[in-house]
């Protein structure tokens, strides 16, 4: 009896096999050529290329220390000059503030004498002194700083004192003091003309981040006369 609807299976012939096998050999041969062939996909490092590769590493890298560096020492004299302008202005605030309370100013050299006003604050403030006395201190071994002095005083002084910070290493060394007085008689007020130096202090680090100097100048008058 015959069966109908089924499909009889064939097995490729062995002659057909090998020129499928042989054919997809060709192409892989042919892959490896076009790509240089498998040993010379893989490549090494010469000798002259890692020199080369060391040596540009090197110089890279004494770029990068010498930027850090740069910038370190930048920031470094940066803090330093700021601490020198935060000192003087202080030191000039206190200065204008007791000068302004004055009714007549005294100077020699580094030396200025405030007579101060009975009416002012600052009379109020610190303990009823008349006369106030600035004058450069300079000590040996010691950083040269800005000494305050109150006299003729009702109470205990208030103020009175080193008004600069004489820290040896991080405190300020007073290189210059200069006051010159103008006289306005008895028709306008006294005028002082201040100029003040800064340095770092003595025993600061013996180096050039750390060597810096700020000059400030100011004019003040008294309020009365």
């Amino acid at each position: 009896m015959e069966m109908k609807g089924s499909s009889k299976l064939t097995r490729p012939r062995p002659d057909e096999v090998g020129k499928t096998q042989n054919s997809k050999v060709r192409k892989l041969v042919k892959k490896i050529q076009a790509t240089g062939g498998i040993l010379q996909c893989v490549k090494g490092f010469t000798l002259i290329e890692l020199l080369v590769s060391v040596a540009i590493l090197a110089i890279v890298a004494g770029v990068g220390v010498t930027v850090f560096l740069s910038v370190t020492q930048s920031y470094t004299k940066a803090g330093i000059i700021n601490n020198l302008r935060y000192e003087g202005s202080r030191v000039m605030e206190d200065l204008s503030r007791v000068i302004r309370s004055g009714t007549n100013l005294e100077a020699s050299a580094s030396t200025l004498t405030v007579t101060i006003d009975r009416e002012s604050l600052e009379f109020n403030q610190n303990g009823s002194c008349e006369t106030a006395v600035f004058q450069l201190d300079g000590v040996i071994g010691y950083n040269d700083r800005i000494r305050k002095s109150l006299s003729n005083c009702d109470e205990t002084a208030v103020g009175a004192g080193v008004i600069t910070d004489d820290d040896l290493v991080t405190g300020v060394n007073v290189r210059n003091l200069v006051f010159t007085v103008t006289d306005g008689g008895t028709v306008r007020p006294d005028r002082v003309d201040i100029s003040l130096t800064l340095e770092e202090g003595l025993f600061a680090p013996n180096r050039q981040e750390y060597t810096a100097e700020v000059v400030l100048t100011n004019s003040v008058s008294t309020r009365r006369y």
